[in-house]
């Protein structure tokens, strides 16, 4: 679109991984508490170069005039051009042939983090947060960014998740408060005696008796201290009402130290991740506190279970409650992008069947004049419903043994992600992704068998599975789909071809392919049902 037929100014919109304005208002920009909320990086599309991840970058305001820019805080010389520098963000119209999302960055950097270091895969980023409803100019994932947004959902309708928007008054004083926090200081002011030795007493004949019959007893302290680091916290506890051994481990510095390390419970308080030196770091220690900490591999003053109380819900400062929601939802996250990805196109044709018969499909409220608008770099309508990113088809052989389904959370609801199909020979399928949630389905001779689906949409998109095989029909698979729209699509045969639609991160349609040139009535009736209104 021509940068001047667009308006300099845009609506403040929130960033998918905190829910917070990236941008304050004109009348915050001098305050402290919200300067690091106009620190942002937007990851976009350029048609002309492609995908792009600006450096950090700094929102213009106040209004009038205020734009999303892609002109790095280090080009101190260039003042941002709204001719050549604006993006357009979220549904908005393109802006300069752009159009992305932002990030503050200081929520990157804790994405960054929690993400170790492996690098971001920013086109499957991309494509997850294309594929969610933007509702009030906040990605809709499906929760309320941990009580930062209020709910609107619809009683009649369990799976549609909805919000009004954002509300500070929701989340507290806390969630304007920069996660990355940077005076230590005041977060661990207190320095608490050392946790009290474990003990020495006598062992009597009864429990030398009952610690015979204790598998973990006779087993090295280092073992069980190695088997105790792999397990919550929460789990360790109750491991001391089935054996003693787990007793001292409470006792154990080293213990609780592993509760803060790379991928535990309490990660998010050293949440900096240093290449260089292997180590995370707590982000806002002074240069003699993180010399300490590589020295020593210990906080000042070394009472790893002090620091754990001081951590615990409800007793978590209140400079750090923010860090630990953001990087709790950017886990959420990550745990959506490391979805292993299958093929997004065919390398081969459809057979010339499947042009002479018709084709019955079941999917969620796809909202095609996205795809227009995506091309015409208009604006668009995307509050509600799915988009159909990707597609594939495939030819069911008679060799087919065994059907896998994933799954996917997103917010408080379950998707299904990905179908894989294998045959006897062990070649396998996968279309859309494969996630740790799986259901395998593998009945004897499937191939020849194979007939239907059962399939229940919500309008985000598919949420669970009936396989029709033989004269049999499978349970739920995915769970019960109460309030979806279920549907049954079969063959008088063999199913033969089948094709997948999916986003970003799920299956959003299902359809199979029906031989002949006449539908029947009842066929006919099953073509046409159903549409989402």
């Amino acid at each position: 679109m021509d940068a001047g037929l667009f308006s300099t100014y845009q609506d403040l919109h929130c960033c998918p991984i905190c829910g917070v304005r990236v941008g304050p208002e004109g009348e915050r920009l001098e305050d402290r508490e919200a300067l690091w909320a106009h620190k942002y990086r937007a990851l976009y599309v350029d048609e002309r170069t492609g995908l792009k991840l600006t450096e950090e970058c700094e929102y213009i305001g106040p209004r009038p005039g205020r734009f999303y820019h892609i002109r790095p805080v280090s080009d101190v010389e260039n003042a941002p051009n709204e001719t050549t520098d604006a993006l357009g963000v979220g549904n908005g119209p393109a802006y300069n042939n752009r159009r992305g999302f932002v990030f503050h960055a200081h929520c990157w950097c804790v994405l960054s983090m929690a993400n170790g270091p492996s690098p971001i895969p920013l086109q499957r980023l991309f494509d997850v947060c294309s594929s969610l409803p933007i509702l009030g100019n906040t990605i809709n994932w499906g929760h309320d960014y941990q009580g930062f947004s209020r709910s609107d959902d619809d009683p009649n309708d369990e799976w549609d998740y909805r919000f009004s928007g954002i509300f500070p008054e929701h989340g507290g004083f806390t969630v304007q408060l920069d996660p990355i926090h940077d005076s230590p200081s005041e977060v661990f002011n207190r320095h608490p005696n050392p946790a009290p030795a474990w003990p020495v007493r006598s062992v009597s004949n009864r429990r030398r008796n009952s610690e015979a019959r204790d598998p973990f007893s006779s087993l090295p302290s280092e073992l069980v201290l190695m088997i105790a680091a792999r397990m919550e916290t929460a789990d360790v506890l109750k491991m001391r009402q089935a054996t003693r051994a787990f007793y001292p481990l409470l006792h154990e510095q080293t213990f609780w130290k592993s509760r803060f390390g790379p991928g535990s419970e309490r990660a998010w308080v050293f949440s900096v991740y240093d290449v260089s030196q292997h180590s995370w770091l707590f982000n806002s220690f002074s240069e003699q506190e993180r010399r300490r900490w590589l020295e020593h591999g210990a906080w000042q003053p070394g009472d790893w279970r002090a620091l754990w109380r001081q951590t615990r819900p409800g007793k978590t400062h209140p400079d750090l409650m923010n860090l630990k929601r953001v990087w709790e939802l950017a886990e959420d996250i990550l745990s959506i992008l490391h979805l292993k990805m299958g093929p997004t196109k065919n390398t081969d044709p459809l057979p010339k069947v499947a042009s002479q018969g018709y084709w019955f499909n079941h999917k969620g409220h796809i909202q095609w004049q996205i795809e227009r608008a995506m091309m015409t770099g208009d604006a668009y309508h995307f509050s509600h419903g799915c988009r159909e990113l990707y597609s594939l088809h495939t030819v069911v052989k008679k060799s087919l043994c065994r059907l896998t389904f994933y799954f996917v959370e997103s917010g408080a609801s379950r998707y299904l992600a990905g179908i894989k199909m294998t045959d006897r020979s062990g070649d396998e399928q996968l279309m859309g992704y494969e996630s740790p949630t799986a259901v395998e389905f593998s009945p004897y001779d499937l191939g020849r068998t194979f007939r239907a689906f059962t399939a229940a949409a919500v309008p985000n998109g598919i949420v669970a599975v009936r396989v029709h095989w033989s004269t049999h029909v499978s349970e739920w698979l995915g769970g019960e789909p109460e309030g979806a729209r279920t549907w049954e699509f079969s063959v008088s045969r063999r199913l033969r071809l089948m094709k997948v639609g999916f986003d970003g991160f799920k299956i959003v349609k299902i359809s199979v392919h029906a031989q002949g040139t006449v539908l029947l009535a009842a066929d006919r009736q099953k073509k046409e049902r159903p549409n989402w209104l």
